[in-house]
């Protein structure tokens, strides 16, 4: 754990010495939008990097939720099993099913065969008898929406579905440094926020986090992508990994 306090002080600490005597401070609130900026770059960073760095993937474990049952909703002849509030990326399905027209009595788990298509290719798989879901041949498609996956069960009924997922890390927050009409601030959506937030990782130094969100008010006010891009790319390499920015 990083304590997010310590993260703001070496924030403070470094615009300092880059920004001109003219220019006011940053105000707090902003300071931590950064920081939660860069903690997600990082994230999304680290997600796509655990799929090939076990050192990445094994740091990347008290983020990891298994077995996590969806709420299922009927939406037509689809299914829509919804991805909890803290959800980031999903690792894995698992659906338990029955038939509606053979099998009385009898559930099947369907995993490797549950396959998340792509949207321009679902219209094509649900007419065709070879990709279609299927009980008989344990055989079950998907495709993703904005609230989770859309499944196109067929003859099955839909009795359960888990995932195995990445939640996304606590935003950061440091209310109790706040020296301007009380220790709370508001947040963009509104949220009055009266408690610290540390930071969970653990893989990384204060000085990272503090030097990537720099970077992120910097690039704000410099107005130049190309050379955030370049010096993002940079930072990200320096702990040998490489840049993903959504």
């Amino acid at each position: 754990m990083i304590l997010t306090s310590k993260l703001v002080y070496d924030f403070y600490r470094k615009m300092d010495l880059i920004r001109n005597a003219e220019q006011a401070e940053i105000p707090l609130v902003d300071v931590i939008a950064y920081l939660n900026d860069f903690q997600q770059i990082l994230f999304n960073n680290d997600v796509k990097e655990a799929e090939r760095n076990q050192e990445v993937a094994n740091a990347l474990r008290k983020f990891k939720k298994d077995r996590t049952p969806l709420t299922l909703n009927k939406v037509g002849s689809e299914v829509l099993a919804v991805y909890p509030q803290d959800f980031h990326t999903r690792l894995n399905q698992l659906a338990t099913v029955t038939s509606k027209t053979c099998c009385e009595g009898m559930t099947k788990k369907i995993g490797g065969k549950f396959k998340v298509l792509q949207s321009d290719d679902i219209n094509a798989a649900v007419e065709n008898p070879l990709q279609r879901s299927s009980f008989f041949f344990e055989r079950l498609i998907s495709v993703v929406s904005s609230e989770g996956l859309r499944i196109f069960p067929g003859e099955m009924e839909i009795k359960e579905v888990v995932i195995d997922y990445y939640r996304k890390p606590l935003d950061l927050h440091n209310p109790s440094n706040e020296r301007c009409g009380g220790q709370y601030y508001y947040v963009a959506t509104g949220e009055i926020i009266v408690e610290d937030t540390n930071c969970e990782f653990e893989n990384y130094g204060d000085g990272f986090i503090s030097d990537g969100a720099v970077l992120l008010a910097t690039a704000d006010k410099i107005k130049d992508p190309n050379g955030f891009n370049i010096k993002l790319q940079k930072l990200l390499q320096s702990r040998s990994l490489t840049s993903v920015r959504d």
